[in-house]
């Protein structure tokens, strides 16, 4: 009898499930430092990502040391709780700090397996824990077949890491990392990394009336230059060149009525002005 019909034996069952993976990357450096401290860090951790677990209707199978064992009945819910795990520790460390906090790594794939009241087996249980080691500490990786599931449904921004040879897996698996920004935050990253470098180079604190005028004052100066761009430049038909329009009004008459110029558009009153750089000849004496 193998070990799957033993399972089966066992009462367990095949099923299509969202098998999630944690760990924590730092937690041997944490255990050399202060092993109580890193064990009630752990402890900590655990339950508030069985509670978001439990919130989404996962299960937690089983603790593997440092991390986590867990099923889902969607990837949708899985990569949910990856998210919101890894967001609530991203809040806890800017709270705490880094030194108080343990860095998890989670890892999610879908796929056919066993599973029993007290345990879950099966290949897609392998290459869940295979793409744990493929992913960064306070990161997320998921593979192809839920990467397929979930990009319609969230609003995600992910990188393709390519097609990776895991231990004991016969297939290469495509790996895909999750990032936690949205993609409308990110646009303002690279303001805020300015703010930052302003807020670095003064030594002094901007409150956020002063930020608000700057960026008011930042649009309007932008529109300014828009609004000259369009007035002051004109194509010209002849040889397709971008040259300053200048508009000269007409003279009024005495009448109030407007002067008609002559050919060209020229005021007959005055001479043609010498280009510029030539100087003009004065006309010689008879």
């Amino acid at each position: 009898m193998n070990r799957s019909t033993q399972f089966e034996s066992l009462g367990g069952r095949r099923q299509v499930a969202a098998i999630v993976f944690t760990d924590a990357a730092n937690s041997c450096s944490s255990m050399g430092r202060a092993e109580r401290e890193t064990v009630l860090m752990l402890e900590r951790d655990f339950a508030a990502m069985s509670r978001i677990c439990n919130r989404l209707g996962g299960r937690v199978i089983k603790t593997t040391g440092d991390g986590l064992l867990l099923s889902f009945p969607s990837a949708l819910d899985a990569v949910r709780f990856a998210v919101r795990s890894q967001q609530h520790f991203s809040r806890r460390s800017s709270v705490d700090g880094s030194n108080a906090c343990l860095r998890h790594r989670i890892a999610i794939h879908i796929g056919d397996v066993l599973v029993s009241r007290s345990d879950i087996m099966g290949e897609g249980v392998n290459i869940a824990a295979r793409v744990l080691s493929e992913t960064e500490p306070g990161g997320i990786c998921i593979t192809q077949v839920v990467y397929d599931l979930v990009r319609k449904r969230l609003a995600l921004r992910t990188d393709c890491l390519g097609f990776r040879e895991l231990r004991n897996i016969e297939e290469r698996i495509a790996i895909y990392r999750v990032f936690l920004e949205s993609q409308g935050a990110s646009r303002f990253a690279g303001l805020a990394g300015m703010v930052s470098a302003v807020r670095r180079r003064f030594r002094k604190p901007v409150t956020g009336g002063a930020m608000g005028l700057a960026l008011v004052a930042i649009g309007v100066a932008g529109l300014a230059v828009g609004s000259y761009r369009q007035i002051s430049q004109a194509r010209s038909p002849d040889d397709g060149r971008v040259r300053p329009q200048v508009v000269v009004p007409a003279r009024p008459e005495r009448n109030g009525a407007p002067r008609a110029f002559g050919p060209g558009g020229r005021d007959p009153r005055f001479p043609a002005q010498a280009p510029v750089g030539v100087a003009a000849r004065r006309p010689e004496r008879s």
